[in-house]
């Protein structure tokens, strides 16, 4: 309808005016992380940033932050970006679960996402935090009453062991120390 496109569109614009304070507390978080982005070859991109410069970024990504190149052409072996290790958004050790590469569990990152959210605009992470989604729409991550959709397809049975599994690490885990809802936990996975 008209009015639910012009309320996207107003909320749009909102949003990218908050992306713009969003911009400049992610820098200098990115900076207090020792993060450097060599300006010469690349730049942060921020999510709804449309110019001439984004033109070869994929419409899909364009709502999302990210780096991009600057219109210099870029030499083989050249440095772009420097990520040392504490600007990384590390899973939550703290859960005493070791988890192999190969495992799939998104719970330490999960945890550390909520409890990101929770400590809000006094937490350290939180520019970090500011720049991305707060769920993302997968499919086991769809609220129960959706998940009929998958019924007869080869994606329910996978969809059900993963929401189980969910389940179980919120149950056994989170709901020991932490009072996060399912709903919550699904969307932090989903990120």
């Amino acid at each position: 309808s008209t009015i639910g496109l012009l309320s996207v569109m107003a909320q749009s614009m909102l949003v990218a005016k908050n992306h713009e304070a969003s911009y400049e507390r992610y820098q200098q978080w990115l900076d207090k992380k020792g993060v450097k982005v060599f300006n010469n070859v690349m730049q942060v991109r921020p999510p709804l940033h449309d110019d001439e410069k984004t033109i070869h970024v994929p419409k899909a990504l364009r709502s999302e932050w990210g780096l991009m190149s600057t219109d210099k052409p870029i030499p083989k072996g050249t440095r772009i970006c420097c990520i040392p290790k504490a600007a990384c958004f590390m899973g939550d050790q703290s859960l005493g679960v070791s988890l192999r590469e190969t495992d799939d569990s998104q719970m330490p990152l999960a945890v550390s996402f909520l409890k990101a959210l929770d400590e809000g605009p006094c937490g350290s992470d939180w520019a970090k935090v500011q720049t991305l989604p707060s769920s993302v729409l997968v499919s086991w991550a769809w609220p129960e009453h959706e998940q009929c959709w998958l019924a007869g397809t080869e994606l329910d049975e996978i969809n059900s062991r993963k929401r189980k599994r969910l389940q179980s690490e919120h149950d056994l885990h989170l709901s020991k120390g932490y009072t996060w809802p399912l709903s919550a936990y699904l969307d932090a996975c989903s990120v």
